[in-house]
């Protein structure tokens, strides 16, 4: 899948599986390693991106 979205405030583009989690494509393609996932299951907040504006697990 081909992504294009804003990181920190530049355009950026990726190739990512559907299936792979934003938390893995942050730290892995992008260098980003305080991005955190705590539970994995995005209920205690760690990894709270925001999405238009909006904060999303």
């Amino acid at each position: 899948m081909h992504i294009v979205f804003t990181l920190n405030g530049r355009a950026v583009t990726v190739e990512a599986d559907p299936a792979e989690r934003l938390v893995d494509v942050l730290r892995e393609r992008f260098g980003l390693r305080r991005t955190t996932a705590g539970c994995y299951a995005g209920e205690c907040g760690a990894c709270v991106v925001l999405l238009d504006g909006e904060p999303v697990n």
